[in-house]
């Protein structure tokens, strides 16, 4: 299974400003694929296609989190196109692409400073576009 060396982070966003959301959203929709719960970490299986790790605060409420190693799983995709159509939330990634988002409404809650950086946000449509924006990467 292809494992790719890079991080995943989603980050939460009201007016310009870094804010939070509750924990649980994310911990209950990665239940089905949990092995190993740490305190700040969250070790996901996929089955055949390998393990990645959900980095987060152990807080009621978090302002976001990241995923080493996302592997190349429709199912990791799916789970995260459902989380960021959940909350305000951005996904953003190192290489060439804009902050992907769930929802149209994020677009005007993230930073001036992210847009100018990463370029306009891109409303998704389904997990299958994280991974198209990851390969483009």
């Amino acid at each position: 299974p292809l494992r790719m060396s890079f991080d995943l982070f989603v980050g939460c966003f009201k007016g310009g400003e870094s804010t939070t959301f509750p924990r649980s959203l994310i911990d209950q929709a990665f239940s089905p694929f949990v092995t190993r719960q740490e305190p700040n970490c969250l070790t996901l299986c996929f089955e055949n296609e390998g393990e990645s790790y959900l980095f987060r605060d152990d807080s009621d409420r978090i302002d976001g989190f990241n995923i080493n190693r996302p592997v190349s799983s429709s199912r990791l995709f799916e789970t995260l196109f459902e989380v960021l159509c959940a909350e305000n939330l951005a996904l953003y990634m190192p290489g060439d692409a804009p902050p992907l988002i769930g929802r149209e409404e994020t677009a005007s809650q993230l930073p001036s400073a992210m847009i100018e950086s990463l370029g306009s946000p891109v409303v998704l449509s389904s997990g299958q576009d994280i991974e198209s924006w990851i390969k483009r990467a």
